[in-house]
């Protein structure tokens, strides 16, 4: 599994960079730390620099903790530092004063070039408190250590070393929702809040989307995406294409057709109440479509988690990955997951390899056509 993501750099390349330069270098960092004295943090931190660069979804479910850090620390300044990509995700989540992001796809001379800067940037402002949201990765253990901040915090697992760099190591428990994770991780920083305040939904007014009307009457989104870091999550084209089909032929809703890399194989004969945004959105108006969709039907993916974030209830398909982990809260979403013996295969202690076993996605084909209908229609379509 490989996916370009600048002239010279690929997702495996970055793998191995982290896997062993990652563990150099956390080696080396981890001695020269026990070596000096510890320096915990004390009294009200100034500054925060919270750092999550892989895995919008992900940064969108942090929105409670985020904003929740910023209520209890109202007068400090916080910062996200991210990737490109995740860019507008911040934005819209409105919780940091500065949001600090890097192009990885740029190659990699510019992407550390890139790296560097901000790090020796953030070393020199002093940063007091340093969250490391990462799920194991060496390298942001690296970097919490150059940035040097008062005091960090960071996840540890007894299946993936990466040093004892943090100065407050919360362990990651992959068999439990990572928002437990997230919570736990920001509970050591001083910030707990409780359940009802992790349920809460993405406040965004409709000026801030700047997005206007994107389609008009009652609709349905569904996600066609087939390409992407890990393609075994999609379902197959043939079930999308049935299940849009029952919804036009016995509901009288319009169709919204989305994908973030755009797929030609989709029919296109199901008439103008199926509306092909495929490829074709911005990030802004993808959130204003899911804000005001009746549902949304997708895989597991960062779109599903704008989408409960937002609000509107999904119907999401889950294969490689695991619901227990990753799946939305609340009672407005229905979900399907075959839970087969190799599941789930997305290996969190191996920067979210994925170990499948078969040719082909059984975990997403043995989710049926019919039991997604069946689903539909008990949940959402019942009069």
């Amino acid at each position: 599994m490989k996916k370009n993501i600048g002239k010279t750099i690929t997702i495996d390349v970055l793998r191995l960079i982290d896997d062993y330069l990652g563990l150099i270098f956390c080696a080396l960092f981890t001695g020269i730390k026990g070596l000096l004295p510890s320096k915990k943090q004390s009294g009200y931190p100034e500054r925060i620099l919270v750092m999550k660069f892989w895995e919008g979804g992900c940064i969108i479910l942090l929105y409670p903790y985020l904003k929740e850090l910023k209520r209890k620390y109202s007068k400090a300044k916080i910062t996200l530092f991210t990737l490109s990509d995740n860019k507008e995700i911040c934005y819209l989540l409105n919780v940091a004063d500065e949001v600090v992001a890097v192009d990885y796809k740029t190659g990699v001379f510019n992407f550390v070039i890139q790296m560097l800067k901000q790090v020796i940037r953030f070393r020199r402002e002093k940063q007091n408190l340093l969250i490391d949201l990462e799920f194991l990765s060496r390298s942001s253990a690296m970097l919490s250590y150059i940035i040097a901040p008062k005091t960090s915090v960071g996840f540890y697992s007894p299946f993936r070393w990466r040093g004892r760099i943090h100065d407050s190591s919360v362990l990651f428990d992959d068999k439990i929702h990572v928002m437990e994770n997230f919570k736990n991780a920001f509970l050591s920083a001083g910030v707990n809040i409780n359940e009802d305040e992790e349920q809460q939904q993405l406040s965004v007014d409709k000026e801030d989307l700047k997005a206007g009307k994107i389609i008009e009457g009652k609709y349905i989104v569904i996600n066609l995406d087939r390409k992407g870091f890990i393609n075994q999550r999609c379902w197959p084209v043939e079930n999308c294409e049935a299940v849009i089909k029952y919804l036009i032929d016995n509901t009288d809703y319009k169709i919204a057709g989305i994908s973030s890399y755009g797929f030609e194989e989709i029919n296109s004969n199901f008439g103008p109440r199926f509306v092909n945004f495929m490829g074709k959105l911005s990030f802004m108006q993808l959130a204003e479509l899911l804000r005001n969709a009746s549902f949304f039907i997708t895989h597991d993916s960062g779109p599903m988690h704008l989408a409960a974030a937002l609000g509107t209830p999904t119907v999401s398909l889950f294969g490689p990955e695991t619901p227990a982990a990753y799946g939305p809260k609340g009672e407005n979403h229905l979900v399907f997951y075959k839970a087969l013996e190799c599941s789930p295969c997305v290996d969190v202690f191996k920067n979210k390899q994925v170990k499948c076993k078969h040719s082909t996605n059984k975990c997403m084909q043995g989710i049926t056509v019919n039991e997604v209908i069946t689903g539909i229609q008990g949940r959402y379509l019942a009069s």
